[in-house]
């Protein structure tokens, strides 16, 4: 029978243990006391489904625990479907469901386990919100924002320091006004004018038929379009609105909306959801902050005439990500505003080597291109410090000037990787730039490229896995429709390349994640980074092959790895809570790694990938563990759905 045990036993031990760490001091006394310990020899059944349904939690002390899982009619034996070790739970689903537990749960080694009572349990997640959070949110073993190391961002700061937070993070939905004035184009300009002043509104949105936006009447219109000419009151605001019009989507970051306006000197923007007017948002609603703003940081490189500025202003981009990192922010925020400014910075050089050339006498492209943005970068998936992948595509000339045009193009390639090195992206070390001869092409041999990745499906996997990069290409400068017309290329490939997916599932399964026996961290063992973990390789990496790899097979060619994620739901490739997991996984390890890529910044060192477990807080390698498991399920779907060997 379980033991009651000292209190000063068990503190130190519970307090290492999330969630219960979060406890205050009084409901941590009141917990230790009521603790039992048990212990279960190497070999005996904790829980079964023939079982009755458990009285406690079961808080593993040492030791650990196997999950099995009964294999369908007709064939033998159980499957391993977890395990579990020093510091994890089990029984959470018998406890809360009444029922018996749906797995059985065997002790892998001899194991010591502490025992929280049901009613003590569910006194806590009763009165402890972030208790109950952590057992009932992603799956059930603790994905939280608030575990991030960062307290989540107040939304409702308006001003003073935290005006400049809400640019960096805030979405115009949170911001906007809904409550939008608007009227048809045949209403007066004195009526439009009574009606504004009665809602003390600066601004009027005319609307046609079915409610979308024509056009837009300011308060300064009407003083200096209607007023300062004695204009007739009976005018109808056709004759005075201001078109076409500026508008923003509500999930596009404020500071956006800010260069929307700076950009086009006006002051007000209606907010469409699609075809739909949802909102409203001003100058007023978004004072600009002077400073290492997103705004200021765009703007400066607008403004830039030289490398050299350009460079100076990069710095401000690190600078941003420490306001967002502590404020709060999801992965896909953070994602989404490195790689918007990152966008601004490539385009701005890509524009400058452009005027190098001709000012060089080379003149202007001899041909329409774009400029391809690959990997990380395409995907919208960039951290602070990332190696260049990049990739130019040009239309196709006569043969006689092809070699001339693939000349100039070279050249201008040089110019801007060698722009982007001095702001911080390094070479790739594989050679995947633009400066590479191989990647700089004309359309026609880029389609020949890719027909030979799909078709062509006998080279060695190593080549397939050096393909991966150009799966998530988008074009970010020049002429787009180049890029298109290889989207669409590929997808009339993937019709006919029927083994193209299932070796793309093999290589994408390489790569797999730190966790050993026991679903321990396993580290390096020696060299550089010994006892450290590889975020990229043995995290990132293997969920982005792997989704990358279903997207593709149901031709599903958006290229970022949350939208992919959300299309392989609409498909029916991932269950709504598997691709919750995923999400989580992304953001849990996305996370610490670009806060990892700042510490280092802050030290005067060069940002990687390694991360030393020991570093990160309890919570932090709980998650990883957890992220670590659901991409683990993953590759194990590819391998069952191509029907991969082990």
């Amino acid at each position: 029978m379980p033991e009651a045990l000292p209190l000063e036993k068990l503190k130190d031990f519970v307090k290492t243990v999330p969630p219960f760490h979060l406890l205050p001091r009084k409901a941590m006394d009141e917990l230790v006391r009521t603790l039992m310990i048990e212990y279960f020899p190497k070999g005996e059944t904790i829980l079964s489904p023939k079982g009755p349904p458990t009285q406690f939690l079961y808080i593993i002390r040492s030791g650990g625990v196997r999950f099995l899982m009964s294999e369908k009619e007709g064939k033998e034996g159980d499957r391993i479907y977890d395990y579990r070790d020093e510091g994890d739970f089990f029984g959470l689903i018998s406890l809360l469901s009444g029922e018996p537990s749906p797995f059985t749960i065997v002790a892998e080694e001899d194991t010591l386990c502490y025992l929280v009572r049901k009613e003590v349990f569910k006194k806590l997640i009763g009165e402890y919100p972030d208790v109950f959070l952590y057992f009932t949110s992603g799956p059930s073993k603790g994905f939280k924002q608030f575990d991030t190391g960062s307290p989540p961002m107040d939304l409702s700061v308006r001003g003073g320091a935290g005006a400049q937070q809400v640019l960096f993070a805030c979405r115009v939905k949170d911001v906007m006004h809904t409550n939008v004035l608007t009227c048809p184009s045949e209403e007066t300009i004195v009526g439009v004018a009574r009606r504004m002043t009665e809602r003390g509104v600066g601004s009027m949105i005319v609307v046609d038929d079915i409610g979308v936006p024509v056009g837009i009447l300011t308060d300064g219109d009407l003083r200096s379009k209607v007023l300062a000419f004695g204009k007739l009151i009976t005018l109808p605001v056709l004759d005075v609105m201001n078109r076409p019009v500026q508008c923003v989507r509500p999930d596009a970051f404020c500071f956006e909306a800010i260069l929307s306006m700076t950009t086009n000197r006006i002051k007000y923007l209606p907010v469409m959801d699609g075809m739909k007017l949802v909102g409203i948002i001003s100058e007023h609603d978004l004072m600009v902050s002077q400073g290492n703003n997103p705004v200021a940081v765009i703007k400066g490189i607008q403004q830039a005439t030289t490398v050299e500025q350009v460079v100076l202003i990069r710095k401000n981009i690190d600078l941003a990500m420490n306001v967002i990192l502590e404020h709060g922010g999801m992965a896909k925020d953070i994602c989404e505003l490195i790689t918007t400014l990152n966008d601004h910075l490539t385009r701005k050089i890509v524009a400058l080597a452009e005027e190098a050339m001709g000012r060089e006498g080379y003149g202007l492209p001899p041909v329409p291109y774009a400029w391809l943005a690959l990997g990380s970068e395409g995907r919208r998936e960039q951290t602070l410090r990332t190696d260049q992948d990049n990739a130019l595509i040009f239309a196709d000339h006569s043969p006689g000037g092809e070699e001339e045009a693939r000349s100039y193009f070279l050249n201008l390639a040089e110019k801007v990787v060698s722009g982007l090195e001095q702001c911080g992206f390094p070479r790739c070390k594989g050679g995947v730039m633009a400066v590479n001869p191989k990647w700089c092409q004309p359309l026609h041999v880029w389609k020949e490229y890719f027909r030979h990745w799909i078709l062509d499906v006998d080279y060695p996997p190593e080549e397939v896995l050096a393909t991966f990069v150009f799966f998530d290409c988008r074009a970010i400068y020049g002429q787009y429709e180049l890029a298109t017309r290889i989207a669409g290329h590929i997808l009339e490939l993937l019709d006919e390349g029927n083994s193209f997916a299932r070796e793309m599932a093999k290589t994408a399964i390489l790569h797999k994640t730190p966790l050993g026996f026991f679903k321990r961290l396993v580290v390096e063992k020696s060299g550089e980074h010994k006892n450290k973990l590889n975020l990229k390789l043995n995290g990132l990496t293997p969920l982005v092959d792997a989704i990358r790899t279903l997207a593709l097979s149901q031709k599903v060619f958006d290229t970022n790895t949350l939208d992919r994620i959300s299309a392989l739901v609409e498909k029916e490739s991932l269950t709504p809570a598997e691709a919750g997991d995923l999400r989580d996984a992304f953001n849990v390890i996305m996370l610490i790694r670009v806060r990892h890529h700042v510490n280092v910044l802050r030290r005067g060192g060069i940002p990687d990938n390694y991360v030393d477990p020991d570093e990160l807080s309890i919570i932090q390698r709980t998650m990883l563990k957890e992220a670590f498991k659901s991409i683990d399920r993953l590759q194990g779907l590819l391998e069952l759905h191509y029907s991969i060997e082990g």
